[in-house]
């Protein structure tokens, strides 16, 4: 108990540093995680590819998709709308990857129609039993809608309009059902029709992209803790030395008895490491409960127990760097001492 009241700052300081890093690790594994889930549905086989068409009018969608058919029976075909709301679509004997509110398999997008968030069925009007939707001044015709969610990385499109086959062929794509070889030889075919370019990239990220992507999806977590974090290590250095301090009766009675420098640091660390242990301990359990209540559902989801170890790992690694510079910072403060300098090297 002495003890406990003696280090009474550095077990709140190491309380608040569990609570914070376990939130703050926790969020960025899930943001990571959620990288490996693609933007509307689309498999990790998936492929994005860009037509640059402006010399070839001539060249339409509906030339791309013969190519398409030609190397697959079945595929979905996305296309940017220059919004990040909305895409075009199509559907060749493919599976609509979203679940509809009618548990339909939807298997073709026909012309003029839509598939639609369900919470934007508000916003369409009734005609002869059909609902309408109007887009970029067109009505579409509501063929189904879906339950929109919130990923926060890759946020899936509020609606999809039937894919128009008789535009120009330029813009931004992404496809699923069809291998890179076989996407490069309809595109080489299609080039050949006349003189396009185009450039392909697969969906799937590096290691190095998910973790710019979870970092910039978790930045206020990592501005936020890289400034706590130093404004709080600029604190506990000077609570750990004066709880050293506290502790020089018993350091000077230890050294009279024999104890080397060795021996006083050692004996120093193994009564720190507990006190950083119950305090961390206190700090993932206050984090788990804040996660409960939502409190910053916004940013923090869960607390992860990988995240819970790595904020352990953390905690343990700044709290034993931090005794360590302590007690040497100690020492040589305080080095016309014997007993302080039977702490220094």
């Amino acid at each position: 108990m002495t003890l406990i009241k003696r280090s009474i700052y550095i077990i709140i300081y190491y309380i608040a540093v569990g609570t914070f890093t376990t939130l703050s690790f926790s969020a960025l594994l899930t943001s990571y995680a959620n990288t490996q889930t693609l933007q509307n549905g689309l498999s990790q086989e998936s492929i994005y590819f860009s037509i640059q068409a402006e010399n070839a009018p001539n060249v339409k969608v509906n030339q791309l998709l013969d190519e398409l058919k030609k190397q697959s029976s079945s595929f979905l075909l996305y296309k940017d709308e220059g919004n990040s709301y909305a895409k075009s679509i199509y559907l060749h004997n493919y599976i609509f990857p979203m679940m509809t509110s009618s548990e339909r398999q939807i298997t073709s997008v026909p012309p003029g129609n839509v598939i639609l968030d369900k919470s934007l069925l508000n916003n369409t009007v009734i005609q002869e039993n059909d609902f309408f939707f109007l887009y970029n001044g067109k009505y579409y015709k509501v063929k189904d809608s879906f339950i929109w969610i919130n990923k926060y990385i890759n946020i899936d499109s509020k609606f999809f309009v039937a894919l128009e086959q008789d535009q120009i062929s330029s813009g931004q794509y992404s496809v699923d059902g069809i291998n890179l070889t076989k996407l490069e030889v309809a595109l080489n075919k299609l080039n050949q029709t006349a003189s396009i370019s185009y450039s392909i990239i697969p969906a799937n990220q590096s290691y190095t992209e998910r973790i710019r992507l979870a970092l910039q999806d978790q930045a206020f977590i990592v501005i936020v803790f890289a400034v706590s974090l130093l404004l709080m290590l600029l604190s506990i250095f000077g609570t750990t030395v004066s709880w050293i301090q506290s502790r020089r009766d018993e350091l000077r009675i230890r050294h009279l008895v024999g104890a080397t420098a060795s021996d006083l640091r050692k004996w120093l660390l193994k009564d720190y490491w507990p006190l950083l242990l119950f305090s961390f301990a206190i700090g993932c359990i206050l984090a788990w409960v804040i996660a409960k209540m939502a409190i910053f559902n916004a940013i923090i989801k869960e607390v992860s127990i990988w995240g819970s170890l790595l904020s352990f790992l953390f905690c343990l690694m700044i709290g034993t760097l931090t005794a360590v510079i302590s007690i040497y910072r100690y020492g040589y403060k305080n080095r016309k001492s014997e007993l302080e300098e039977a702490l220094l090297p």
